[in-house]
């Protein structure tokens, strides 16, 4: 189901401005748990395998359209991996840039985070190695 959006801002003292937005796809086709462990450079798959039974299902929808560089909005319950969805596209990117020798020594992502107990635990399980 696709749907465009258009926003109408108004700015004080100013004219109406209309933004076009792009569609909104609403997905829920979900890659097997094989074919996105083949999309995941080796360090990052071997440590999701060690870590993990499986993806969820937000995972499998999300990630590989994350690695395809789609921008995306995913909902779903709490515990259900948003936040591993997002930071092992991240480190999946980083890690590969890393081995081919393209990585630069500068910032490569911002995170912020909605709560700071979220920010803490983020921060605890990043120290460890992959």
């Amino acid at each position: 189901m696709k749907r465009s959006i258009q926003l109408l801002l108004q700015f004080p003292k100013a004219r109406k401005v209309t933004i076009k937005m792009p569609s909104i796809e609403y997905v829920d086709e979900k890659m097997e748990t094989e074919e996105l462990l083949g999309r995941l450079c080796p360090p990052v798959r071997n440590w999701f395998v060690d870590k993990f039974p499986d993806f969820t299902d937000p995972q499998k929808t999300a990630i590989p359209r994350i690695l395809n560089g789609d921008h995306l909005l995913l909902c779903s319950p709490t515990g259900s991996g948003k936040t591993l969805t997002a930071f092992l596209s991240i480190i999946d990117d980083l890690i590969r840039r890393s081995l081919d020798g393209s990585l630069k020594n500068n910032v490569q992502c911002v995170y912020i985070s909605p709560i700071k107990a979220l920010a803490n635990d983020i921060q605890k399980n990043l120290i460890g190695p992959l």
